[in-house]
Parts: C-alpha cells; sequence; structure tokens
C-alpha cells in the first residue's frame, strides 16, 4: 500500500495562522498572552523612573541596552513556550460524502481508532469503513469491507455491545429499500456484530434491525448498570413524520428490549450519557427540534430506570451537540452544550459551558461565542491533562463556518488557531493513535461541494509523510526510511 503523495495540508485559505495575540490592555494587567499562553508581566523601570520620563534620557547607555536585552529574553521565552505547530492534514484516502456521518472506535481492540463514515456520493449512498496501519512507520486508514446499510441524515456509532473486546456497530438514518424493482427511502435503526471476520463481507453482520429513525442520533450506555451496552436513539419515525420520538433499549444477552422511558422525542440533535449525580447509573442529555421547530434541551436523571427531567433552564437549542467531560477535573461530568436558537436570522448560535456542582449543573461565566449546525467536543489538544474544545460549525446560518481549537488555560478558554470550517458537520475528538493528544475527523459541507478532513494534533510530533508537511517545516521525529521494516 503506497502512501498518497497529494497533500491536503490546512493553507492560508484556512486562516491557518496561529492566533496568538498581545493586546496592550493584558500587559498593563501584568502579562502577555500568546497562544493560550501567559508569561509574566514585563516591566522596565530604572532608578524607580518610567521609560518615556524626562529623565529616562539621561541613562547611561549601558543600563538602556540592558533593559532591551531583558525584553528580548522574555519576548524570546515567550515565543519558545508556545506550542509549536498547526496540526497536519492526513490525505487519508476517505472520500467526501453530503449529508454525513462519522465516527472514531476500536474495530480490532488493538487500542487505537479504526474509523466508518456514511453518506450520499455522486453515484449513491454509502458506508465504508478503514481499519489504522502502518505503512513505513507512518499511520494510514486502510479501507475494509463494510456491509452495513447506507444512511443519510443520521448517525453511526462504534460500541462493544457484546463485551467480546472488537467494536459492533449501530447505524441509524435515512436508508434505501427496493420495492417493485423501485428504491425508496425507509428510516434505519439497525445493530451489526463484529464477527472478527477482517477483510471479508462477513466483518459485520446485522444482529438486530429496530424500528427505524431518521434525522436521528444515537449513544450507547450501561443505563441498568448490568455491564452490558444499551442503546438510545431518537429521530422521526417515518418518512413524513413531523413529531420526533427518542427510544430506549436495555441489551438483554444481546437482544435490544424497549423499555419505557418517558423522553421526549427530538430530531436533528444529540444524545450523550453521563452520571451527573454520582449514584452509579446514567443520566442522558438531550437537544434537538421536539417537531415544528419546538426545540428542546435537557438532563434527564435515572431513578431507577425511570427518567426524570432534572429541571435546569437550559437554552432551547436545535443543530447542536452535548458532549459530557471532566473539564475542571473535580471528578464528576461537566456539559458542553451548543446549538441554535430560534432568530430573526432564522437559527443564533449558543455555546454554554456548566460546571457540576455536587450534582447540580451552574452555568460559567465563559465568554464563548455562539455555535450551530456543527458540532462541539472536549479534548486534550496540548496533553497538560485538562479539556480542550473542538468547535465546528458557524456563529449564524449565512455567516462563514470555521474550526476552531479553545485551549483551557487555568479555567479560560483561549482561541488557539483557527481554520475554514464546515457546516452540518458531523465531529469525532480522540487520540486515534495513542500518543497522549487529541485528534479530529470531520465531515461536512463547504460552500458548493462537501470534505472530509482528518487532522493530526502536531503539538506533539509523530512519523508521518515527508509530503503531508508544510514546507520548511520539520518532522521532530526520526521516521523509518521505506526499505526498513515496520
Amino acid at each position: 500500500m503506497m502512501v498518497p503523495s497529494t497533500p491536503r495540508i490546512p493553507d492560508a485559505s484556512m486562516a491557518g495562522t496561529r492566533m496568538a495575540r498581545i493586546r496592550m490592555d493584558e500587559i498593563r494587567a501584568g502579562g502577555i498572552r500568546m497562544g493560550g499562553m501567559r508569561t509574566g508581566a514585563i516591566r522596565i523601570c530604572v532608578n524607580g523612573h518610567r521609560p518615556g520620563s524626562a529623565r529616562l534620557l539621561a541613562l547611561p547607555l549601558l543600563v538602556l541596552l540592558a533593559c532591551a536585552l531583558l525584553v528580548l529574553l522574555a519576548c524570546a521565552m515567550t515565543a519558545s513556550a508556545q506550542p509549536a505547530r498547526l496540526p497536519i492534514s492526513a490525505p487519508y484516502p476517505v472520500p467526501a460524502l453530503g449529508d454525513a456521518a462519522l465516527d472514531l472506535g476500536d474495530l480490532e481492540g488493538d487500542g487505537d481508532l479504526d474509523l466508518v463514515v456514511a453518506g450520499t456520493s455522486e453515484r449513491g449512498r454509502v458506508i465504508r469503513g478503514y481499519r489504522l496501519v502502518q505503512v513505513d512507520g507512518v499511520n494510514m486508514y486502510e479501507q475494509i469491507p463494510l456491509s452495513a446499510r447506507p444512511i443519510i441524515h443520521g448517525a453511526v456509532r462504534w460500541g462493544d455491545y457484546d463485551a467480546d473486546g472488537d467494536g459492533d456497530l449501530v447505524v441509524t438514518g435515512m436508508g434505501e429499500a427496493a420495492s417493485g424493482g423501485v428504491q425508496s427511502d425507509v428510516p434505519v435503526l439497525e445493530v451489526y456484530e463484529n464477527t472478527g471476520a477482517i477483510g471479508t463481507t462477513a466483518l459485520f453482520e446485522l444482529r438486530q434491525a429496530l424500528p427505524g429513525l431518521h434525522r436521528s442520533s444515537g449513544a450507547w450506555g450501561d443505563v441498568d448498570g448490568d455491564g452490558d451496552l444499551d442503546l438510545v436513539a431518537a429521530g422521526l419515525p417515518s418518512v413524513d413524520a413531523v413529531r420526533p420520538v427518542t427510544r430506549l433499549y436495555r441489551n438483554d444477552e444481546g437482544t435490544f428490549r424497549p423499555v419505557e422511558s418517558g423522553l421526549p422525542g427530538v430530531h436533528s440533535g444529540d444524545l450523550a450519557w453521563a452520571d451527573v449525580d454520582g449514584d452509579g447509573d446514567l443520566d442522558l442529555a438531550l437537544m434537538g427540534d421536539g417537531g415544528e421547530g419546538a426545540f428542546v434541551t435537557g438532563v434527564y436523571r435515572n431513578d431507577g430506570g425511570a427518567f426524570v427531567d432534572a429541571g435546569y433552564n437550559l437554552p432551547r437549542l436545535a443543530f447542536g451537540s452535548v458532549d459530557w467531560a471532566d473539564y475542571d477535573r473535580d471528578g464528576d461530568p461537566d456539559l458542553l452544550l451548543t446549538g441554535g436558537r430560534l432568530d430573526p436570522r432564522f437559527l443564533l448560535g449558543i455555546a454554554r459551558v456548566y460546571r457540576n456542582d455536587d450534582g447540580v449543573l451552574v452555568e460559567t461565566a465563559y465568554d464563548l461565542e455562539g455555535w450551530t449546525l456543527g458540532r462541539a467536543r472536549w479534548g486534550d489538544a496540548d496533553r497538560d491533562g485538562d479539556l480542550d474544545i473542538f468547535v465546528v460549525g458557524t456563529n449564524a446560518v449565512l455567516e462563514t463556518p470555521f474550526l476552531k481549537l479553545l485551549v483551557n488555560d487555568d479555567g479560560a478558554f483561549v482561541p488557539e488557531w483557527e481554520f475554514t470550517g464546515m457546516r452540518f458537520a458531523s465531529m469525532a475528538v480522540a487520540d486515534y493513535n495513542q500518543d497522549g493528544d487529541a485528534d479530529v475527523a470531520l465531515i461536512g459541507q463547504l460552500t458548493g461541494g462537501v470534505q472530509f478532513r482528518f487532522l493530526i494534533n502536531w503539538d506533539y510530533p509523530e512519523c508521518v509523510s515527508a509530503e503531508w508537511v508544510p514546507r520548511g517545516a520539520s518532522t521532530g521525529v526520526d521516521c523509518p526510511s521505506p526499505d526498513s521494516p515496520n
């Protein structure tokens, strides 16, 4: 297998310059912020007088030179403290698909993350799987046969539901079925078992076809605490439906059985499990369109299998995401919420971080611009042990989409880099190669087309193809030569 020679590297059109800024108000406040890092204060003061006073003109030349050297040294220390590299856009051979969904997960149980992507191409709807392999020491994605049903307007999710150590798959969205020789749309919710037969069309076998959904989302989680993964999915139950549903299924020794949950129905949104109240069972955050433009956002506590609205006054959003993680490292999950709110501009982006204080979500005062028509995910970009925010989307429907990293800098989220982004994007953030930092896979709509992009986090360099490295940059690592054994 040859390493592709055509790079897809962030360029000037992607606004790929590091968002390091020095502002006079920050200097006056006692520090300089560059690339999300604050240096000590830089103050020049000789004999009790500030530069600019009349007496400064009488100072000996050597004293002035010494002060200038101190300033240059401080600037050099600041520059050396910054992360040195933007992420590399790896030209993996994954198609750009419309109305698409993707996910990263461990197909083989080997610890690194493989890829599944579904959507529509010029030839129709497709679903494809990619296995992470090494070619001459470089991580590459190799396509594998995948016989699951292709979908659009939905989700694909890895999860080991049968607890055998490899990644199984749930597929939900608008599929197709043949009737009388004619292909017609049909909502899909299907569970596929990983048989371990890598390289064959028998790798995934359909184990259960559940009542279908489209404009849908899904999430695995052990809801009943019995050690296996259960499933929740939300979306529209028929082609012409306007009222969405949310359905919960209990994993009963590999068979998924419906459970009455009382959860509100949503479509065009997101679902995420976490133990919010620390009682040992999973609670659910959901957001989306509850039908005919009645947006819904809520956190629902799992009280012995019955789900009860926790009563938080969250903004009602759709076309966004919910994501749990312990960003403040106090041992409980916090909530990152993004999406669109109805507005004269159709949709106005909203973003909120909610801190979990002993089971109660408290809105933080972080000044985040709003995001919609995309996703926001937690991930440790700089390997410092706290969680940063990756976001793709747009501030409002007609505005230019972006892809950003906001670094967690002592509790403030500071812009680190920004590229041109996508609308209606699906994004997965995870450490795909176990090197300790978060990488990003995403797919979505650009103006006039669609795009797949895989950004390798290169603040901590790894072996990549020389063709992928921006001109003038060094890989920073020794890669095996093509003639050496892998």
